[in-house]
């Protein structure tokens, strides 16, 4: 479906719910709605939030955002009778703290390794011997 046709037919939440719940093709135009629709919002939380991730993160945890709200609510459709935004908000937030603590990770194991390494190298020298 082309982007033309799917602003005629996703005009609300309740054309969003029934895209969800569609065949593959409208699951991926509600996809693209969304994103269309939602994107900055979601992206300005994860802003406000999880501030220590960068921009390609924030865009990852949207789109996985995306992806996960349509697996959800396609196993438990009751999930889809509340407000759609608040619903992916909620996830995302939820996926940004998991992208956060897997990022906060790697940054420790790195600066543990860089500590490690300067350590053998200052250790049979005048100030590693201090």
């Amino acid at each position: 479906m082309n982007g033309e046709k799917l602003a005629c037919t996703i005009q609300d939440d309740d054309d969003l719910r029934l895209a969800i719940l569609g065949t593959d093709d409208e699951q991926k135009d509600a996809s693209h709605a969304l994103f269309m629709r939602y994107n900055e919002d979601v992206m300005r939380t994860l802003s406000s939030q999880h501030p220590g991730l960068d921009p390609h993160e924030k865009a990852d945890v949207v789109v996985d955002a995306i992806c996960e709200m349509i697996k959800i609510i396609n196993l438990t459709p009751a999930k889809a009778d509340g407000p759609l935004r608040a619903f992916l908000i909620s996830i995302a937030l939820n996926l940004g703290k998991s992208a956060w603590r897997k990022k906060a990770k790697i940054r420790k194991r790195e600066t543990d390794e860089l500590i490690e390494e300067v350590a053998e190298a200052l250790e049979d020298t005048e100030i590693g011997n201090a």
